[in-house]
C-alpha cells in the first residue's frame, strides 16, 4: 500500500464515519474501484478506527469524563445523582446491541465484507437506511410539538439497537444511531451527540483489537509510514465531520444525506448490475 492509498482511504474512513453515509460502504467501494484492499488489507481499514476512536474522545472529552466518574462512582458504589445514573447507564446498555451482535455474527460480517458482490451489498444497505432515516425525520416532525425525552438507560437501549443495524455495510452507524433515538423522541442535537459518544466504546473495541492484529502482522503494509498517514487522515477528517455534523443538523435535517445514500446505491446498481 502507498502513501497515497493509505491517505485516501483515511480521509474516506474519517468523513464517513461520522456522516450518516456509511464509512463500511464507501470503505468497501473504494478498495474494490482502485484496487487498494489487496495489498492493504483489510485489517489496515480497520485500524483506522483507531484515528476515529480519538477523534470522538478529543471532541467529547468533557462528556466522557462525566461517564467515566459515573461509571467509577457506579462500580464503587458510591452516591450518584439520577442524571449520572440514567447517562451511565445509556452508555452501557446502549453499548450491549451491537456487541452482542458484533460477536454472534463476526463470521458472517466479514464474508459480507470481502464478497465478491460488496458492491450490491453496500448499496441494498445504502437503501433500507435511507428508508429508516426517512421515517425517522417524518416522525420527529409528526411529534415537534412533543417535549423531548430525556436519554435514560432503556431509551439507551433502544437506540443501542439501532446501533447495531451500522454492522451491515451501508447502513451507517450515526445514521442508524440518530434514526433511533429520533424514533424515541430524542431531539435532534441530542441525538447527534448521543450517536457520537454511544460510537466510542465500539469504536474502541474494534480499533484497539484490529490494530494488535495490524502490529503483529507488519508485513501486511510492509512499512509504518502508510499506517501513520492514514492515522492522521482519518483524525483530522473525523474531527471535521463530527464538527459539521454537529452543527449542520441543528438546523437542518437529514435529508440531504437521504438523497445522496439513494443516488449512491442507484449509481452502485447501474455500474454493478
Amino acid at each position: 500500500m502507498t502513501i497515497l492509498d493509505a491517505l485516501l482511504l483515511g480521509l474516506v474512513q474519517g468523513i464517513t464515519e461520522f456522516l450518516p453515509v456509511s464509512s463500511t460502504g464507501h470503505l468497501i467501494l473504494f478498495q474494490q474501484v482502485l484496487g487498494i484492499g489487496e495489498t492493504g488489507g483489510l485489517a489496515f481499514v480497520a485500524a483506522l478506527h483507531v484515528a476515529t476512536t480519538i477523534a470522538v474522545a478529543f471532541y467529547f472529552r468533557k462528556d466522557l469524563w462525566v461517564f467515566i466518574k459515573s461509571a467509577w462512582k457506579f462500580v464503587t458504589r458510591a452516591p450518584m445523582s439520577q442524571e449520572e445514573k440514567d447517562f451511565c447507564g445509556a452508555i452501557i446498555w446502549g453499548t450491549v446491541p451491537a456487541l452482542a451482535f458484533g460477536l454472534l455474527l463476526k463470521d458472517v460480517l466479514d464474508s459480507v465484507d470481502s464478497s465478491s458482490k460488496g458492491g450490491i451489498i453496500v448499496a441494498i444497505g445504502l437503501l433500507i437506511g435511507s428508508l429508516l432515516m426517512w421515517y425517522a425525520e417524518r416522525r420527529a416532525k409528526q411529534n415537534a410539538q412533543l417535549l423531548p425525552r430525556p436519554i435514560n438507560q432503556r431509551i439507551g437501549f433502544r437506540i443501542g439497537i439501532f446501533q447495531a443495524l451500522a454492522l451491515f455495510p451501508g447502513m451507517s452507524r450515526s445514521g442508524s444511531t440518530i434514526s433511533g433515538a429520533l424514533l424515541n423522541g430524542v431531539s435532534r442535537e441530542q441525538a447527534t451527540r448521543f450517536a457520537f459518544i454511544l460510537s466510542f466504546p465500539i469504536l474502541l473495541g474494534a480499533g484497539g483489537v484490529s490494530l494488535i492484529s495490524l502490529l503483529m502482522n507488519p508485513m501486511e503494509i510492509g512499512s509504518f509510514s502508510p499506517l501513520i498517514a492514514g492515522l492522521i487522515a482519518a483524525l483530522v477528517s473525523g474531527l471535521a465531520a463530527i464538527h459539521f455534523l454537529i452543527r449542520y443538523l441543528k438546523t437542518h435535517t437529514l435529508s440531504v444525506f437521504i438523497w445522496y445514500r439513494v443516488a449512491l446505491a442507484l449509481l452502485i446498481l447501474f455500474w454493478v448490475l
